[in-house]
C-alpha cells in the first residue's frame, strides 16, 4: 500500500513540476488584444450608492466599460482599502495590450501604485501613449461571484469589465475617489472601479 501511495505522490509531484516548467513564464502571442479605449459615460440618473463591508459607503461617479490586457495583479488584505478593493489590476489597451510592447517594459505594483520603466533602449512606444493606454484599477467586487472571478485573474489575461467609477467614504474619515480621466499620473490617477 505504501509503495502505491508513494508512486501516486511522485506522479502527482511530477505532473505539478511538468505543469510549472511548461506553463510558467509563457507569454501571449504578439498583437493588440484589446484595441478599444475604455468607455466612460456620465450617469443618466441620480448616483447610485451602496454599502460595502459594513461601514464603507460607495457612490457611483460615472459608468465605465473596458476591454483590456492584465499587465499586473496585486492582492491586498491589510491596507486601509483592502476591505473595499482587495485586488488591483494594472490594465492595458491599444498598444499596451500587445505583448511585444508591454513585454519590453519593467512593470510592477507596490503600495497601490502601478509602476513601469524601460531600459537604455528607451520606451517601446511614446511615454504619453503608455500613460493614456494603461491604468492601475482598484477593483471593488459588486458581489461574491465577481469576487470569485477576480480570484482567478492572472497576468496576461484579457478581461471585459463593466460597472462604475466610484468614490468611497469609510470609518475614521477614510476617503478614496476614482480618477475620471485616462491622462493623469501619480497619486489619485488610479481608477476605483465597482
Amino acid at each position: 500500500m505504501h509503495a502505491v501511495r508513494n508512486s501516486l505522490l511522485v506522479a502527482v509531484a511530477g505532473a505539478v513540476v511538468w505543469w510549472t516548467f511548461f506553463n510558467e513564464g509563457r507569454h501571449p502571442a504578439a498583437g493588440v488584444a484589446a484595441p478599444e479605449d475604455p468607455q466612460q459615460e456620465a450617469l443618466a440618473n441620480r448616483p447610485e450608492q451602496w454599502l460595502v463591508a459594513g461601514d464603507y459607503h460607495v457612490t457611483a461617479l460615472a459608468d465605465y466599460r473596458l476591454h483590456a490586457r492584465v499587465l499586473g495583479v496585486a492582492r491586498y488584505r491589510y491596507d486601509a482599502g483592502a476591505a473595499v478593493a482587495p485586488v488591483d489590476l494594472a490594465l492595458g489597451w491599444g498598444q499596451m495590450s500587445d505583448w511585444s510592447v508591454y513585454g519590453r517594459l519593467h512593470i510592477s505594483q507596490r503600495g497601490r501604485y502601478y509602476l513601469y520603466g524601460w531600459g537604455p533602449e528607451g520606451p517601446p512606444i511614446p511615454a504619453g501613449e503608455i500613460i493614456t493606454h494603461s491604468a492601475n484599477t482598484h477593483v471593488i467586487p459588486a458581489d461574491d461571484e465577481v469576487a470569485r472571478t477576480l480570484a482567478h485573474v492572472r497576468l496576461h489575461d484579457v478581461v471585459w469589465m463593466e460597472g462604475q467609477l466610484v468614490e468611497v467614504h469609510g470609518p475614521g474619515g477614510f476617503y478614496w475617489r476614482s480618477s475620471l480621466t485616462r491622462t493623469d499620473t501619480g497619486g489619485g490617477a488610479c481608477e476605483l472601479f465597482r
